[in-house]
């Protein structure tokens, strides 16, 4: 097993940020995480498998129903999806999983716990739906633990001044490294002479949606990537980037027109 000096070494490096991806936050834009496969690599390959994790608490889980929201681009602002027959606002059975864990990692003969709470929100009542909560939820509790050990389990990513910028392409297409604060962010890509938005695959799927669909108003605010994905995402973008979505003057409009055709024409090659 590799000594103490040698751990801790590897555990006050910078994060390598190219192991940061993104994911859509709670209403309109997106937060970097590191991915909990990554998480357990990287302790693997720190304390060679002397490490473990465990639940201290039985899942609670609180379920309720939440006002579906959209996005509205002239007001700025999430606004309630109307039932046209009733006149009342639309709802969704939405719920939030809770778990309580440790990690224990083993160094030169003696143990280290670090414990704090997992949590994941799910929509829909499914079993499916619980299963996958309660499975992320357990994810989310294992990082959480792990970032108490430093930057190299992605204490950095808790800083304000990063979370704006890390995880998103640089203008060139690879993501840059360093602390994140002179990363460039998707809402500044650069602009070529004729003043087109010039936008990588990796920085158009994390624009953001401007609208949504009479049937999935939750789009707004998605990236595309993610839209994308989504059954009759591609219809979605199909119509960001025709002629009967109108863009003009509105650069949030531009740039998201601009991202779906990138990401038709990379999935049609």
């Amino acid at each position: 097993m590799k000594d103490a000096a040698t751990i801790y070494e590897r555990l006050s490096q910078p994060l390598d940020m190219t192991r940061v991806k993104r994911r859509q936050a709670p209403g309109k834009g997106t937060v970097p995480f590191l991915e909990g496969h990554d998480v357990i690599k990287t302790a693997n390959e720190i304390f060679e498998f002397c490490w473990s994790f465990d639940l201290l608490s039985e899942p609670k889980v609180m379920i309720w129903d939440q006002i579906l929201t959209l996005w509205d681009q002239q007001m700025r602002e999430r606004v309630p999806v109307v039932n046209p027959e009733t006149g009342q606002p639309r709802t969704e059975r939405v719920g939030m999983v809770y778990v309580i864990g440790k990690v224990t990692v083993e160094l030169e003969g003696k143990t280290y716990t670090h414990s704090d709470v997992g949590r994941l929100s799910f929509t829909g009542d499914t079993p499916e739906a619980l299963d996958t909560a309660l499975s992320g939820a357990a994810t989310d509790c294992l990082k959480r633990c792990f970032r108490q050990l430093g930057e190299q389990f992605g204490l950095t990513l808790y800083e304000k001044g990063t979370t704006k910028s890390v995880g998103v392409d640089s203008p060139s297409g690879k993501k840059a490294r360093g602390n994140g604060h002179d990363q460039v962010a998707v809402a500044e890509s650069i602009h070529s002479n004729n003043g087109e938005v010039v936008l990588s695959v990796d920085q158009a799927r994390a624009v953001l949606c401007p609208v949504g669909s009479n049937l999935n108003p939750q789009w707004a605010g998605m990236p595309l990537g993610q839209v994308m994905n989504q059954p009759n995402g591609e219809k979605m973008l199909m119509y960001l980037a025709g002629e009967k979505f109108k863009a003009d003057g509105d650069n949030t409009r531009k740039q998201a027109k601009i991202a779906a055709k990138i990401i038709l024409k990379q999935t049609g090659e």
